[in-house]
């Protein structure tokens, strides 16, 4: 398996851990806090506040969308909209 990996990787994953020095740890430290601080600012995004209050408001937002009419094409949106509170709602919520 050892084999494997580096020829499945490119060359800019691999490290060499011989080699490497405290400024490079450093360095990469740096990177994983920062893309971690990146992810945990992503979870209180707009968006998703916005995506999860639909998922939540679901069973307030169907009966609205069930009076949408079938006529000229609104089937259409009529079952996207439906189908958008169902993936919402089926979301699971991180607090």
């Amino acid at each position: 398996m050892s084999w494997a990996i580096p020829e499945a990787l490119g060359p800019q994953f691999l490290l060499d851990w011989r080699q490497t020095d405290p400024v490079q740890w450093e360095t990469l430290t740096e990177k994983i806090l920062t893309s971690q601080q990146d992810y945990e600012a992503s979870q209180q995004g707009f968006w998703r506040k916005i995506w999860h209050g639909i998922g939540g408001a679901k069973d307030a937002i169907d009966p609205w969308v069930a009076l949408i009419p079938n006529d000229f094409g609104l089937a259409v949106v009529k079952t996207g909209v439906a189908v958008l509170c169902k993936v919402c709602a089926s979301c699971p919520t991180y607090a």
